[in-house]
């Protein structure tokens, strides 16, 4: 994803999502305390999370640059684009954000499965909103560091157009790599909208009633790419 280069407005607005976790980051420091105290050790280098989302924008944009035209084409692309987003988003981070306690209580075999349904719909949201990412510039206007999570700050915008965007990509570390969890857009969060959605259906019916959503978004999203909540 690379901020250096030409990408769409869309890419981060469905990035995610980020449409974008990212490339794998470069090396990180250690934090002696966190480990002396058995923690996770922390990301030091503060420049990491914003050079990881440069990084896989340069690899979407590169996707577009080698699209084939026709129906074959577009299907390539979307094979590609989705084997990229795989790599790229942290469903777990998003899962754990939205969901919460019920995340936390879930049974591995419900956890399972809604992981699943929420893969699905990131995967979807996020390819419906890549429109040629080589017809933006991006810019990092900030890149935060805490520990094992980032927020950065982009701005967007197409050469000869006034009207720019700034999106916020939410990321977290594990594995080696940064990878996307949350996308915000003027003030809305993937993760925050989700959340209030969830919470009403848990208070409503319980887990039992996350399990019937989770199994409609699912078949939503995998029998209909175009399927919208």
């Amino acid at each position: 994803m690379t901020l250096t280069r030409p990408l769409s407005i869309a890419c981060l607005v469905a990035l995610a999502a980020l449409a974008i976790g990212a490339a794998p980051g470069p090396p990180v420091g250690v934090d002696a305390a966190a480990v002396e105290d058995g923690q996770s050790a922390c990301v030091l280098d503060h420049d990491s999370a914003s050079r990881a989302v440069t990084d896989a924008y340069a690899d979407l944009a590169r996707v577009y640059r080698t699209r084939v035209p026709g129906p074959s084409g577009e299907a390539l692309l979307r094979r590609r684009l989705d084997a990229l987003l795989g790599r790229l988003i942290d469903v777990d981070a998003f899962c754990q954000q939205v969901l919460r306690r019920v995340w936390s209580d879930a049974t591995p075999e419900q956890r399972i499965d809604w992981r699943v349904a929420m893969d699905h719909m990131l995967r979807n949201r996020y390819l419906r909103g890549f429109e040629g990412p080589h017809q933006h510039v991006i810019a990092v206007r900030r890149s935060d560091v805490s520990c094992r999570t980032a927020t950065v700050r982009v701005a967007l915008a197409r050469p000869g157009v006034r009207d720019g965007r700034v999106v916020d990509v939410a990321l977290s570390h594990d594995g080696g790599q940064w990878r996307v969890f949350d996308v915000t857009l003027d003030g809305v969060s993937l993760v925050r909208t989700w959340r209030s959605r969830f919470l009403r259906i848990f208070k409503d019916g319980g887990a039992a009633a996350v399990d019937a959503q989770m199994r409609l978004l699912s078949e939503r999203y995998r029998t209909n790419p175009d399927a919208d909540p």
